[in-house]
């Protein structure tokens, strides 16, 4: 899915939205506003976690992964949201 959907950006909307609901429960339960600083293991493709929580906090978030590929599409997907 996200490694098809990475070079397409009228595809991350719909991929993000997957994840909104799942995003907003732990934004509120960790109660995450743009004072934090947030990491998160295993970005993948298409970094929705962090890019979620950016969006909706102004939090800084810090995204890591194993995947060598990933890391440079998830770069290119955050490129091409303004959220570097």
């Amino acid at each position: 899915g996200e490694k098809i959907a990475a070079p397409f950006p009228f595809l991350h909307n719909l991929y993000l939205g997957f994840y909104e609901e799942l995003v907003d429960k732990e934004i509120k339960m960790a109660s995450i506003t743009s004072r934090d600083k947030v990491l998160v293991i295993g970005g993948g493709h298409i970094p929705a976690t962090s890019m979620l929580i950016a969006m909706k906090t102004q939090a800084y978030t810090t995204t890591l992964d194993v995947d060598s590929t990933a890391i440079v599409r998830a770069s290119k997907v955050i490129e091409m949201h303004g959220l570097k």
